[in-house]
C-alpha cells in the first residue's frame, strides 16, 4: 500500500486503517496500537510525531492525532491530562 498522510482521525477511523494494514509492522503500526490504547483507556488524545517537531505537532501543525469518537467525547468527563516535559524526555 501506498503511504499516506493521516492527520487527526477519530478512534474508530484509527481502528478501521490499522485492521486493513495501513500501517506496517516495523513502522507506524506499534506507535499506532499504543496511541489506540491510550485513548481506548479514556486518553483525551494521542500524538505521534517525531520529538523535533513536539511543540508543532501539539498545535496541530504536523503529527498525527487520535482522538476519541464523537459520541464518547459527549459524554467523557473530564480527565487528567498526561504530559512529558521535554526536559524530562532528554
Amino acid at each position: 500500500m501506498m503511504p499516506f498522510r493521516v492527520g487527526e482521525v477519530s478512534l474508530a477511523e484509527a481502528l478501521h486503517l490499522s485492521i486493513e494494514g495501513h500501517f506496517g509492522a516495523g513502522g507506524m503500526g506499534p506507535k499506532m496500537a499504543s496511541a489506540i490504547k491510550f485513548v481506548q483507556d479514556g486518553g483525551a488524545r494521542a500524538i505521534i510525531s517525531s520529538l523535533d517537531k513536539a511543540f508543532d505537532a501539539r498545535g496541530g501543525k504536523t503529527g498525527t492525532r487520535i482522538v476519541p469518537d464523537a459520541a464518547a467525547r459527549e459524554s467523557r468527563a473530564p480527565r487528567k491530562r498526561h504530559t512529558v516535559s521535554l526536559q524530562e524526555a532528554s
